[in-house]
């Protein structure tokens, strides 16, 4: 990956985002098109933000992708021994598929990543 390419996934351009953040809110692109090493808690939910807004038929098959790509990377994280990022990942799976869609906020993902880290027993970042 090239310094530019990299820039768009983590250099912040307004309000503290990164342009791939941006661009998940707005639905510009799918969280499928964001490389797994980026596919974190922060972008999940950006990605939900853009979903909640769409139309009913689309929102429906925007979920399931969502939904199919985050158990990919939990499994993927478990699979390479990422503890850290599957409690996290775990935690946006609650969030958005335990509890309402409609209702997930990146403010409740934030409380169950420390109580996902705590169930993993992970110590530390």
């Amino acid at each position: 990956m090239t310094i530019f390419e990299k820039s768009y996934f983590e250099m912040p351009v307004r309000e503290g985002k990164s342009q791939c953040s941006l661009d998940l809110e707005s639905g510009k692109i799918s969280i499928c098109e964001v490389p797994f090493e980026y596919r974190d808690a922060y972008r999940y939910s950006k990605a939900a933000e853009y979903i909640k807004s769409t139309k009913e038929a689309e929102k429906e098959i925007e979920k399931e992708v969502f939904r199919i790509q985050l158990l990919n990377d939990i499994a993927e994280s478990r699979r390479v021994r990422k503890k850290v990022r599957e409690a996290d990942l775990m935690a946006v799976y609650e969030e958005f598929f335990l509890r309402p869609f409609e209702s997930g906020s990146w403010f409740a993902v934030t409380n169950l990543v420390k109580e996902w880290r705590i169930r993993k027993e992970i110590e530390k970042d």
